[in-house]
């Protein structure tokens, strides 16, 4: 995946203030004021306090853990492991140590040991929203997809308001070729979060994968005005505003010269513009009309060949295949006819 989990995991970092043993309540105060400065950025004072709290107390968990995000923050993994270690020594029902360990194994790109620990956080505590999200991270960065999809589920099951899972399924259907599911998903992200840039970066190639350019330029001027310098957006903004033109322009000369006419060649034309904005049963329906006023008109007999391949139909696909190769030329409809040559070869 694209998306960059560990500081989307990063975000969920969670910090620990009581647990169940009897502890010195000076040792429960500096973790207490360890915790605000620690939110506040102040690692130092964050952790002079942590270390505070240990002296009172030596076994006691929180403080370990919260040494551990000091140490995540200033980028030693090494140290804030060992950290959650103890934690977890002291108490292995500490929900927010295993998901905090996690996170560092998922930095550490150990992804065995990562989904063992958010498991491990979740057995403890199957509300721990932050942690099954990491999990299902987890399973994309795995590569499995269908374990993913189960995780988001339950994520979004739990908390219907929270956009990063539909993103995250959005852009898995991307991979997928499962764009029209992949619409929806984007399109709820953005609903619950306006200003998710990536989310309508994900929404414009999910309308690029139907065809559908004009939409995935509206989807990609969205994401610049959300994030001006986003590159990714900005280099798709180019290519579907040329496409989106382009497509425009032929649907509407070509609508007018099947309206006067309905020329082969002009229905092949209309066909391949309604295929570029994802039209693809008025393309076929053209197409065929096409066939059925000229059965000698090979580009339409290549279009047909390439629609039939991409839906599967092995049958079609053969048989337009050699009227595309017995009626066109070899510079006409190159690649349809490289396709064709192909898949003969290979009966």
């Amino acid at each position: 995946m694209n998306r960059l989990a560990l500081a989307l995991a990063a975000a969920s970092l969670a910090l620990s203030c009581k647990h169940v043993v009897k502890i010195h309540p000076q040792a429960v105060e500096h973790n207490t004021f360890g915790t605000q400065y620690l939110e506040a950025g102040d690692l130092d004072k964050a952790q002079h306090r942590f270390e505070l709290a240990l002296e009172y107390n030596a076994d006691y968990p929180e403080p370990y853990n919260n040494l551990c995000l000091v140490w995540v923050k200033r980028s030693n993994l090494a140290r804030a492991k060992d950290f959650c270690i103890r934690a977890l020594r002291l108490n292995n029902d500490f929900a927010q140590a295993y998901n905090n360990l996690g996170y560092i194994y998922l930095q550490q790109k150990s992804l065995g040991k990562a989904e063992d620990s958010f498991r491990s956080a979740l057995k403890v505590n199957p509300g721990y929203i932050e942690a099954r999200y990491n999990l299902c991270l987890t399973l994309l960065q795995l590569k499995r997809s269908d374990d993913a999809r189960v995780c988001y589920d339950k994520v979004i099951e739990t908390n219907p308001s929270k956009a990063d899972p539909y993103h995250d399924l959005c852009e898995l259907d991307i991979e997928a070729r499962r764009y029209d599911p992949a619409i929806k998903e984007c399109t709820r992200a953005i609903e619950l979060d306006p200003q998710y840039a990536t989310a309508y970066f994900h929404l414009g190639l999910a309308y690029e994968g139907v065809g559908k350019h004009c939409d995935a330029l509206q989807a990609y001027k969205a994401c610049v005005g959300v994030e001006r310098n986003n590159a990714e957006c900005r280099n798709n903004l180019d290519s579907a505003q040329r496409r989106c033109a382009l497509t425009d322009a032929a649907l509407n000369k070509n609508g007018e010269e099947l309206a006067a006419g309905r020329s082969p060649a002009g229905l092949s034309k209309l066909g391949a513009a309604e295929l570029e904005r994802g039209l693809v049963p008025e393309a076929e329906r053209h197409l065929k009309q096409c066939i059925k006023l000229d059965g000698r008109f090979g580009p339409c007999h290549c279009q047909l060949a390439e629609l039939s391949r991409q839906r599967a139909r092995g049958d079609e696909a053969r048989y337009h295949c050699k009227k595309c190769l017995n009626y066109t030329l070899g510079e006409q409809n190159g690649l349809e006819r490289q396709m064709c040559e192909k898949l003969l070869k290979a009966e």
